[in-house]
């Protein structure tokens, strides 16, 4: 195998395992709150079952899980948030992508008063 052929074939498996690698979890690409329900957009599809929404306090302690459900397509969740006060909150989402990753994260959350 000559040397530009080796190259060539080392920067295939590089773009591979990159390629790979990026699209191994579900990265949340936005959260908005509609009424009294929140809404995750995640950069793949995930499954809404397996995945969870927790509400926290400031300083970590659990105000409610919030129970998922499939979005408007299969890379959005939506929780209802219930009776949950106004104020700022850390919502803390966890998610199963379709290829098996867990992605975990934490994301502020702010209910404006009605």
């Amino acid at each position: 195998m000559s040397k530009l052929a080796r190259l060539f074939a080392g920067f295939a498996v590089a773009a591979a395992i990159i390629a790979g690698a990026a699209q191994a979890h579900a990265l949340l690409l936005s959260s908005k709150v509609e009424g009294q329900d929140v809404i995750l957009r995640y950069n793949g599809r995930v499954d809404a079952a397996r995945s969870r929404i927790t509400v926290l306090k400031s300083d970590g302690s659990e105000v409610a899980k919030v129970d998922c459900q499939a979005g408007e397509d299969q890379a959005t969740l939506k929780g209802h948030l219930g009776a949950i006060e106004p104020g700022s909150y850390i919502l803390r989402w966890e998610v199963l992508s379709v290829d098996g990753h867990i992605s975990r994260g934490d994301q502020a959350l702010v209910l404006p008063a009605p």
